[in-house]
């Protein structure tokens, strides 16, 4: 992870507005394990 810009020395939890990005990549994760194939 990244230090955090915002607090130095602290590192982000979080990475604000990667949601949609992070819900995406777990679908397709889950596809592959399910399917046993790449989903493009």
């Amino acid at each position: 992870m990244q230090p955090s810009p915002y607090t130095p020395g602290e590192i982000a939890n979080i990475v604000p507005g990667r949601a949609r990005q992070i819900a995406e990549f777990d679908e397709r994760l889950s596809l592959l394990v399910d399917l046993h194939r790449f989903i493009g």
